[in-house]
């Protein structure tokens, strides 16, 4: 369980006055905890304050109207348990008669925009945007065909070209946010189909390129204001496939270990003078390819999981 090292300091403390004589405090806090990583949700917890009279001593005069409207944590060290609170107070934060007579506050966000970060409202857009990928099949007939030059030999290395890539923005609002989750999620492909605004991608079609969150604050609620990138591929981030080719196989009877009795032996080149000095294409076992097999374009690719796979189970709600 953590637990503060020491008890929160108020590192500064200023305040600004409008035409109108409307205050804004700005209070930065330094909390250190005896362990980390420590999630920002858990930091406001142990230096969350809604009303800024808390301070009134620092100025000599209380401000019952004057409440938190905005807070965000900075990360000062590696450890991740010792951070900045900054934390700004309004005391007209939310309009006028959005603050009680008394100076209390009222029982739930009365001003969150467009929506209301527990109704998990989305705000989605779609967009293409370029991206390199080598270019080893061309799908010209039902059958994809190996980009192989006249001679029927691969290029070394493979075409690079932009194809267009499509794109899925979503912006939401979230209580349960963590970085935990932006780690669990991010540089990852769904391991299984995912739903979303009646749509269903299949397994290993979406990438999350960017999950990034602001931790704000209004009324004494915290809340995360998401964003989250997803890389669509029709045709599969995983596996991907790359041409077996190389300048060694592996010997008769042996299993090519560089640490064996029979490690791999240079390819001979078809002169059958010397080995051959560029890579050569492999059948899948090791061994190079035939004349004919080269002719008649049977290249081999090699299949290896890129990216790590996850159900987006949770992807929209948090940990």
């Amino acid at each position: 369980m953590v637990a503060l090292l020491e008890p929160v300091k108020v590192k500064t403390i200023d305040y600004e006055e409008s035409d109108l004589g409307i205050r804004t405090y700005n209070v930065v806090l330094v909390a250190t905890f005896d362990s980390g990583p420590v999630p920002p949700r858990t930091v406001l917890s142990f230096c969350g304050v809604t009303k800024f009279e808390t301070y009134f001593n620092f100025f000599g005069e209380s401000d019952p109207r004057a409440f938190a409207s905005k807070a965000k944590v900075n990360q000062l060290d590696e450890m991740g348990n010792k951070f900045e609170v900054t934390y700004q107070f309004d005391n007209d934060a939310h309009g006028t008669g959005q603050v009680n007579q008394d100076g209390t506050q009222p029982s739930k966000p009365q001003d969150q925009g467009d929506t209301d970060p527990g109704e998990q409202t989305f705000f989605v857009s779609y967009g293409t945007e370029e991206e390199e990928v080598p270019f080893v099949e061309e799908y010209k007939d039902e059958a994809p065909k190996k980009v192989v030059s006249s001679a029927g030999q691969a290029f070394d290395p493979p075409v690079i070209v932009n194809r267009p890539a499509s794109y899925i923005e979503i912006k939401f609002l979230c209580y349960n946010q963590t970085f935990a989750n932006k780690c669990a999620y991010e540089g990852k492909v769904n391991s299984q189909s995912w739903t979303f605004n009646g749509f269903t991608y299949p397994a290993k079609t979406l990438f999350v390129k960017q999950l990034s969150f602001d931790i704000k604050w209004k009324m004494g609620f915290v809340y995360a204001d998401c964003t989250l990138r997803l890389n669509y591929r029709a045709d599969f981030f995983n596996p991907i496939k790359v041409l077996d080719q190389g300048t060694y196989q592996k010997p008769a009877g042996g299993n090519g270990s560089m640490f064996s009795d029979q490690p791999p032996q240079p390819i001979k080149s078809l002169t059958g003078e010397g080995s051959v000095s560029a890579n050569f294409p492999l059948n899948g076992e090791g061994k190079p390819l035939t004349v004919a097999q080269i002719i008649a374009g049977e290249f081999v690719y090699l299949e290896f999981v890129g990216f790590y796979e996850v159900p987006f189970t949770n992807i929209l709600r948090g940990l």
